[in-house]
This record gives C-alpha cells, structure tokens and sequence, in this order.
C-alpha cells in the first residue's frame, strides 16, 4: 500500500486510472482491501521509476492467506532488502549495484522448493 500511497500523493486517483487503462474504481478496490494486484502494483512501480519486479512479489505476498510459507517468505523478503541497504550504504550511494554471491543464490534455490 505504501507504493499506491506514493502514486496518490504525486497525482490523484483519475490519474493513475487513466493512465493504468483500469476500471474507475479499481484503484479505489484496492485501498478499501489494503492491497494491490501484483499486475497493478507492476505497472504502477514502472510509472513511479521504481523496480516493478520487487513491487509485484510484494504485492503477491500482500494477497496471500495467512500461512507457514508465507512467513517464510516475508522474512526472505524483509532479509534481503535489509541486506541491499546495507550493501547500498556500505558503497557510500555510489549507484553500484551489490553483486548476489554464489552461496546466496543456491541458498535461495534450496529454500523455495520447501514450500
């Protein structure tokens, strides 16, 4: 929500409809329900600059029923972007992106197909 909270406050709720090619009151659907589609929350992330494939798994996350992997997957999601800044200000904001070591990816593999 906080993506949709960014949109808002650059331009109003017509807008973003409009410019998105949705139904009146989709973006309106979605705050009432607290999240967005990840297509919706893609394309929006796109519009804004930002990096539409980490909004969409955060926006998949967010509609997802409570369970065990999802938990997982949240704390997954919470570790690696405290990771990313810390790296981000390790490099002092130079615009280089952090590398992904080998070890962290195979780790990544491993633990998805747990679930």
């Amino acid at each position: 929500m906080n993506l949709l909270e960014k949109a808002f406050s650059l331009h109003p709720a017509p807008f973003w409809t409009e410019r998105l090619k949705l139904a009146r009151q989709t973006l309106h659907t979605a705050k009432t329900r607290g999240h967005l589609s990840p297509a919706i929350a893609g394309a929006l992330a796109e519009e804004l600059g930002q990096n539409p494939d980490e909004w969409i798994v955060v926006a998949a996350l967010e509609s997802e029923k409570a369970s065990a992997c999802k938990e997982r997957m949240l704390k997954r999601l919470q570790s690696a972007v405290r990771s990313y800044f810390n790296r981000t200000v390790a490099l002092g904001f130079r615009g280089k992106k952090p590398q992904r070591q080998p070890q962290q990816a195979a780790q990544g593999r491993a633990s998805s197909r747990a679930c």
